[in-house]
């Protein structure tokens, strides 16, 4: 058990919080403190101090391609790459998901995404996906969710069978809507009607939301679903309008890389903080940081509480230091998290541990 101890705390992802620290028992914050309670009851427990710091809960990264990784020491410069960005839970998307399963990275939550291609999907390839899920249904390391392409040309059973397996096991269904786009309303109508009948919508990621000017949403329960956003999709002004909208209205948006080959969500915090301003918006740009919290928590099939710092979530968490780069004008401003970037990026925790690799 041990105490961190940083300058502000975003506590519960809402507000940010001076003279706070976390007591951290394994995995697990057990406790928010005062210092005057850590002064009566806890003055003898290992406190590390972060005098200059801001404590942020870690990054998800929940749509990363890995198919331009030909072997592991490539698969590790890839995940190496976006942990620097202060990223400690993943979701990894191949073509080949036994290869990428026999990869390890330590200290990290990993989520498998297994493809199934209506092209060439069989009942063979379900029989496999199922033989995985089995071996791996003690490995509380491994976790999995199902990826659907072109799955207007699934077979009724083969459908049927897949989201079957979907709801027993609780995996969360990727669904990309470029590929019902070219259907006319009614036929649109009709295919939802038929996926809410079989259970398929209970649990759902989508994709090409915004490339669709968000048509369709009206057939989902948003309680059910996470829209999907690629980093490069908020490249208009339509786009970032849209995002705003959709996250004024509730729905849970999770910001993603796909193919990108580097990190780009500092620089979406300081866009948007650009364009609300501009616009004088009422929208909260700090919004931005449940885009890779708590929103993908369907993602990792856990509860939300663990996606931000409050008592009882996982001790993931990224310490900022407030002296880089103008975080601050003076001792007593709250440092802004539109500020946040790698360069001030110090130490990541991961469940408990300090990632080495970052160490100031």
């Amino acid at each position: 058990m041990f105490i961190v101890s940083p300058k502000w705390i975003y506590l519960e992802n809402k507000k940010v919080e001076r003279n706070k620290s976390i007591l951290v028992d394994g995995t697990l914050i057990i406790d928010i403190l005062s210092n005057d309670i850590i002064d009566k009851k806890y003055k003898n427990v290992s406190r590390l101090y972060y005098d200059n710091h801001i404590m942020i809960p870690s990054f998800c990264e929940c749509y990363l391609n890995v198919d331009d990784c030909e072997n592991e020491n490539q698969y590790n410069e890839k995940i190496s790459r976006i942990l620097s960005n202060g990223v400690t839970r993943i979701q990894v998307v191949s073509q080949d998901y036994k290869k990428v399963l026999e990869y390890n990275y330590n200290n990290l939550i990993i989520n498998h995404m297994i493809s199934l291609d209506a092209k060439n999907c069989t009942q063979s390839h379900i029989r496999d996906m199922l033989s995985t899920l089995d071996f791996y249904k003690s490995d509380i390391s491994k976790t999995f969710s199902l990826n659907l392409h072109n799955i207007l040309d699934f077979d009724d059973e083969l459908l049927q069978k897949i989201s079957s397996i979907a709801n027993e096991l609780n995996l969360n269904i990727h669904i990309h809507l470029n590929d019902i786009s070219n259907l006319e309303e009614e036929e649109v109508k009709e295919i939802y009607s038929y996926w809410d009948d079989i259970n398929l919508l209970n649990n759902c990621s989508l994709h090409d939301v915004l490339t669709n000017n968000c048509k369709n949403l009206k057939y989902f329960n948003k309680k059910n679903i996470v829209i999907m956003i690629e980093y490069h999709e908020l490249n208009t002004s339509e786009y970032i309008q849209n995002f705003i909208l959709l996250s004024k209205k509730k729905y849970k948006c999770v910001l993603v890389s796909n193919k990108e080959q580097s990190y780009k969500f500092y620089n979406i915090l300081k866009v948007m903080e650009y364009y609300t301003n501009q616009l004088n918006d009422k929208f909260d740009s700090t919004n931005i940081i449940a885009c890779v919290t708590s929103n993908a928590h369907r993602i990792f099939t856990d509860d939300s509480y663990s996606y931000s710092i409050r008592k009882g979530s996982l001790s993931s968490f990224n310490l900022y230091n407030c002296n880089s780069n103008n975080f601050l004008s003076t001792y007593d401003v709250i440092p802004r998290i539109s500020c946040l970037d790698n360069t001030s990026l110090g130490d990541v925790w991961s469940s408990g541990q300090k990632l080495k690799e970052f160490d100031e």
